[in-house]
């Protein structure tokens, strides 16, 4: 499981490129920001919409630190065909997201 953050925000007309390229996550990012929540989206590359670290690190560095994209891989004995985790890979998810949440948000 990664978090990938840029080193810096995006210059104007990268983030109307990566806006463009996929509106629907720039819009919750926004809301997010918006209403001051925090909210994560589990990136899983082989199942998922292309996102490139690069664009996920963008994404990252401009939304924090209400909205931010982790990119995980299934192991694939975690899974039951492949995709869908078994209770030991839910449990595991579980497990890593608790480990990555901020440690300063109210419970």
């Amino acid at each position: 499981m990664t978090t990938p953050v840029a080193d810096a925000v995006p210059d104007a007309a990268d983030e109307i490129r990566l806006r463009a390229q996929n509106p629907d996550l720039w819009r919750l990012g926004d809301l997010a920001v918006a209403r001051r929540a925090h909210v994560v989206f589990l990136h899983v590359p082989e199942y998922s919409m292309h996102l490139p670290d690069l664009d996920a690190g963008a994404y990252n560095r401009v939304f924090a630190p209400y909205a931010r994209v982790v990119v995980f891989s299934i192991p694939p004995p975690l899974t039951w065909d492949g995709t869908h985790l078994t209770s030991a890979g839910a449990a595991a998810l579980a497990r890593a997201l608790w480990n990555i949440r901020p440690k300063d948000l109210p419970r």
